[in-house]
């Protein structure tokens, strides 16, 4: 652990500072002039953008139907798991908004599922197709 003791000149800034390390000896070097708080570049490293690592944010149709089959293969709840993925990538839920649905939010007769948006978004009702109702109808 490191403490640093620092000499103010006024109420806000300070003159020299030194480091020293406790519980080991203590007599840490004071900062020089070249790792001065002032002389250190501090700048965090940039991130690169995320098309620098792939070329696309998104699953393409044919991935999401594989996504889909391996889901309804996998586990007992495999027709559940399917059905969420299919309903997430059809309308564009997010993950809470996909854990959030209610069966009272799916209107099977009428074709329609009633979304409530995260992050304030404003409630929509959306229209369900072929295969959304085949994969929620028991």
């Amino acid at each position: 652990m490191v403490n640093h003791i620092c000499e103010p000149i006024s109420s806000n800034q300070f003159a020299s500072c030194s480091s020293a390390r406790v519980g080991q000896g203590g007599g840490g070097a004071p900062l020089t002039s070249d790792t001065s708080p002032t002389a250190v570049n501090r700048t965090l490293p940039t991130r690169l953008p995320n098309s620098a690592y792939r070329s696309r944010e998104y699953l393409t149709e044919k991935e999401v139907d594989r996504l889909i089959e391996a889901a309804r293969k996998r586990g007992r709840n495999g027709a559940r798991d399917a059905a969420a993925i299919l309903l997430a990538y059809r309308h564009g839920l997010r993950a809470t908004e996909l854990c959030t649905l209610r069966w009272a939010q799916i209107d099977l007769s009428h074709g329609r599922l009633h979304v409530n948006r995260a992050k304030g978004g404003i409630e929509s009702v959306h229209a369900l197709h072929g295969p959304e109702l085949r994969a929620l109808r028991p």
